[in-house]
């Protein structure tokens, strides 16, 4: 321990103190706070703020939340009283990777403070910077072999067929507690293994045993029950958990524990997936398993919503009668939300029979189409009124730079001049720049769609709501409907009037307008089951 503390601060000065304990140290934080508040009593130093990091690993300044801190507190110009140093139990405990400890120690050092080790022999003079360098390069070795017996002691746990540490995954249970081993201080070191769950084992295994028949994880979820959301089956089935692999780093261990699949039978079932394809996301392929069901029935999937709670209404069959569900009352229990479940029929008919009266008509179309053009001949207006603007301004500038060309023709150039005459070319292509941008606005903020186009539209729409094929059904509804939020005496919905091509429409040879009328309180009576 450093001798001679009063070579490094006055008596009676304040200091700071950093204090860090790390998984497994003999060394507790404890300990080190005594230590350091005996050391300042006997030195006649007053003691401000402590900051501790507990079981916080030095080798990073990630998480060490107090150690942040007090950077941040030291870093303030405006601190007051301002303290001498800190004081630390040792430089491991300021940090354990040798460019954090650099770093860090040589801020503080150019801000004027002392950091200072209670038990590092550390020589004044020019020699100190060289043996600070090797006790954090001593530090930093000695993190690097602890984290190799670890990991080595870990590898072994796990070729030794023991849980290196987590929960067993659903479907498995710890063992009762074995004796592996000693620690330091003589106690007893437990490890426990993984076993088969007997209560869960039944559908873990049936769950298994329809992913290799083929079948999808909505069927399996349903009749498994091994999770509550279908979300959780993507990562199921891709656990080598189950096939008996435990994995540990880099190394990966067979026959570590009992297995609810041959290894062929797990790679088999990895195989079956489809990857997505490159650059796009996943499930957007057409023949995904959620996509294969041409004949769907349900129309608003993913657009329709529980009115009380917002969670997304989810579909379901019943023998022969398809529903929607609330899906938050379905994966936590009846008692989270009131809402109650609606045969599909029932609420597709009663939109479907709204849009046909009220949206997809040649009268609605044609006046949604007039309210846009009222909309786009105002906007226009702001367009010309900013153009002559423009023009203008752009007529100024031009005055401008021909006084100041003028007045270096008769006196010279000038650097002022110079530099004047480079700002107003320089305002006039920003004003020339902007006028274009208008000129294209006036050129392309029109629309004409003709009466013909519209009566076409309606009819094609109408066809494709009342098809047979619910796919043909489902894409005009998503084109109308934005959410339908679904009440038990009402349904509220945002729509659009579809002033747009829908799916494989043929080319009528006009102009189409992406915007259209949009009402976000409409409201419907809802149809009973």
């Amino acid at each position: 321990m450093n001798r001679n503390p009063s070579d490094h601060f006055q008596p009676g000065a304040l200091v700071y103190a950093y204090l860090r304990h790390s998984p497994g140290d003999q060394q507790t934080i404890t300990s080190q706070d005594a230590a350091v508040r005996a050391w300042c009593v006997e030195n006649g130093l007053q003691l401000g703020r402590v900051f501790k990091d507990e079981a916080k690993s030095g080798t990073s300044t990630a998480g060490r939340d107090d150690f942040i801190l007090m950077m941040d507190v030291l870093r303030d110009s405006n601190l007051k009283p301002r303290p001498a140093g800190v004081v630390l139990w040792s430089f491991s405990r300021f940090a354990r990777d040798l460019d954090d400890a650099t770093f860090f120690k040589a801020d503080l050092r150019r801000r004027g403070y002392i950091v200072y080790s209670l038990t590092d022999q550390v020589p004044e003079g020019d020699i100190k910077v060289v043996v600070e360098a090797i006790i954090h390069w001593k530090d930093a070795e000695r993190s690097r072999e602890i984290s190799r017996d670890a990991k080595r002691g870990l590898r072994w746990l796990a070729e030794q067929g023991y849980s290196i540490g987590g929960f067993p995954p659903r479907g498995y249970r710890k063992s009762a507690p074995v004796e592996v081993g000693r620690r330091k201080n003589g106690e007893p070191r437990l490890a426990h293994k993984w076993e088969i769950d007997p209560e869960l084992e039944p559908r873990v295994r049936q769950a298994w045993k329809m992913k290799l028949q083929g079948c999808l994880n909505w069927d399996i979820c349903r009749t498994t029950r091994v999770f509550d959301s279908i979300n959780c089956y993507s990562s199921f089935f891709s656990n080598q958990t189950y096939a008996g692999f435990r994995k540990c780093g880099d190394l990966l261990i067979p026959n570590a524990h009992p297995a609810y699949v041959s290894e062929e039978e797990f790679h088999r079932v990895q195989a079956a997936k489809q990857p997505p394809p490159s650059k796009r996301p996943h499930g957007s392929d057409p023949n995904h398993p959620r996509r294969r069901w041409p004949a769907n029935p349900l129309l608003l999937s993913g657009i329709l919503y529980c009115g009380y709670c917002g969670a997304a209404m989810v579909g379901n069959k019943n023998g022969r009668d398809h529903f929607y569900s609330c899906g938050k009352k379905q994966r936590q229990g009846h008692d989270v939300c009131p809402q109650r479940s609606i045969v599909a029929h029932a609420i597709q008919g009663a939109l479907i029979d709204w849009m046909l009266t009220n949206v997809i008509t040649v009268e609605r179309l044609i006046a949604s189409r007039d309210a846009i053009n009222e909309q786009l001949s105002g906007s226009r207006d702001e367009l010309k009124q900013c153009r002559l603007s423009l023009l203008a301004d752009c007529g100024r500038l031009e005055g401008r730079i021909q006084n100041l060309i003028d007045m270096i023709e008769e006196n010279g150039a000038s650097p002022e001049v110079e530099a004047r005459l480079a700002q107003r070319r320089s305002e006039k292509r920003e004003l020339e720049h902007e006028l274009a941008k208008v000129e294209i606005s006036l050129e392309t903020n029109q629309i004409e769609v003709s009466n013909e186009a519209l009566v076409y539209l309606a009819q094609y729409l109408k066809d494709g709501l009342l098809d047979q094929n619910p796919q043909k059904a489902r894409a005009v509804v998503r084109c109308v409907f934005q959410k339908v939020e679904l009440f038990k005496e009402k349904i509220i919905a945002q729509y659009i009037v579809p002033l747009s091509e829908i799916n494989h429409q043929p080319k009528v040879g006009y102009s189409v307008c992406p915007h259209g009328d949009s009402n976000s309180g409409l409201s419907l009576e809802r149809a009973t089951s």
